[in-house]
């Protein structure tokens, strides 16, 4: 099994790199905790699922004492030791030891095999077992169906590109400042949609007057009325959603059997195909013509609002123009809103914690949720004149113009890192020693 998978590492590398086993540069689970460890010994545990491809989620460590803790937490963990998770390697739910000597004691689960640098750099080491020479070897390893995973004498049998110690160490550097760009990338992602939900949270409660500004209830107390939807501007009106709709178009449900799949048919959209606000275009399945036909009830014009009830029930996504003449599932709700009443506005509501708070008030299961048809008809909405909607809809786009394109440079620099892995790490491209490394 080892001879197929180094089979697999027969690229050529440049002369002047060693290809060896693992284990000749690691030490493979240098240290565990014995049946003399003290009852009272107390560490953080970092279980498999606190760990994914980005690494450590640390608000899933839990403190633990040794008599207390399962069996397999006793792999010790050292400042500078990689994790190697060998339970379901495809998900390469690996970690780097990224603290100092002073850290309190950490304990792993036998479900990592912990490589302790000894002749390579342990960052270009942690960098490696992503890369996809490693990434073969371990797939030509797993063993299982159910649960895959490898052994742990296979890891040491691993075998990997090692270059010379400066050149190491230089790829390490230049995939760590790939690495914080794109923890940069992210955490402002994250700031941006924070702020997003803060601007919606008061656009949705207080609106925009005549001149773009959002209204003070505060020095303009005049301005605002009581409503069972709290206080909110006195020139907005409030309606259930089924009086928002088109005449003769009730919120109504989609396709209760919608059969086999048409490759050449009809769109079909289900309630979990909008998980985001988005749909997913490409992963919708078809059904034939002749079962769409008899739901022409829910044939899509493009501009209507969907809603999911199960699956992702609250979700709600605006119908691009595009998916004019799909259809949907039992599992969607469609909202044909009247012209005066714009899409996007309603989304935005119903998304919100207020609007979500009451869409969920009558959900049902305890295991799946379903959202009842009739309680969303009811759901109450917040409803200014079509001027100021549209004057909403603008400002928050402009926050979700940015957020899109932030996340359209993540990436870029996510397929950015993923080509520096493979020309890196197979010596395709040398690095400059000496040379400054750029962000």
């Amino acid at each position: 099994m080892i001879e197929i998978a180094q089979a697999r590492c027969r690229r050529e590398y440049p002369p002047d790199w060693d290809l060896v086993p693992l284990g000749s540069v690691v030490e493979v689970n240098a240290e565990s905790l014995g049946h003399d460890t003290p009852a009272h010994f107390q560490f953080q545990y970092i279980d498999i699922s606190a760990v994914d491809s980005k690494g450590i989620d640390w608000s899933l460590v839990r403190d633990l004492r040794y008599a207390a803790s399962p069996s397999r937490a006793r792999r010790v963990v050292r400042p500078q030791d990689v994790l190697f998770c060998t339970v379901r390697p495809a998900l390469q739910a690996h970690a780097y030891a990224a603290w100092n000597s002073n850290t309190a004691s950490r304990i792993c689960s036998t479900g990592f095999a912990v490589l302790r640098s000894r002749r390579v750099h342990p960052r270009y080491l942690y960098y490696l077992i992503f890369g996809e020479d490693v990434t073969a070897q371990v797939r030509a390893l797993e063993v299982g169906s159910n649960y895959p995973a490898v052994n742990e004498s296979d890891v040491a049998r691993l075998t990997i590109p090692v270059p010379p110690a400066d050149e190491q160490r230089r790829i390490a550097e230049i995939l760590d400042t790939a690495d914080e760009a794109i923890r940069g990338t992210e955490a402002l992602i994250g700031k941006l949609r924070a702020m997003k939900a803060g601007l919606l949270d008061d656009l949705l409660t207080r609106g925009l007057d005549q001149h773009g500004h959002l209204r003070d209830p505060a020095t303009h107390p005049e301005q605002f009325k009581d409503s069972p939807l709290g206080r909110i501007p006195d020139l907005w009106g409030i309606e259930p959603l089924e009086k928002l709709v088109e005449p003769d178009s009730p919120i109504t449900y989609g396709v209760v059997k919608p059969g086999p799949e048409d490759s050449n048919g009809v769109l079909f959209v289900r309630g979990g195909d909008f998980p985001d606000g988005e749909i997913e275009i490409e992963n919708l399945r078809t059904i034939t013509p002749q079962v769409s036909s008899q739901y022409e009830r829910t044939l899509l014009r493009g501009g209507e609002l969907l809603v999911s009830l199960v699956g992702q029930p609250g979700a709600c996504a605006v119908v691009p123009r595009e998916l004019a003449g799909a259809n949907i599932a039992r599992q969607a709700a469609l909202v044909r809103l009247r012209p005066d009443v714009h899409p996007h506005f309603v989304r935005a509501y119903i998304a919100s914690p207020q609007g979500h708070r009451m869409l969920m008030g009558d959900t049902l299961g305890s295991v799946q949720q379903v959202i009842n048809l009739n309680r969303l008809r009811k759901v109450l909405v917040p409803l200014p004149k079509a001027a100021e909607q549209d004057a909403i809809v603008e400002r928050a786009s402009i926050h979700d113009a940015r957020i899109r394109a932030e996340e359209a440079y993540l990436d870029k620099l996510k397929l950015q890192k993923k080509g520096l892995m493979h020309d890196l790490l197979t010596g395709r491209v040398r690095v400059k020693i000496h040379e400054e490394v750029g962000a």
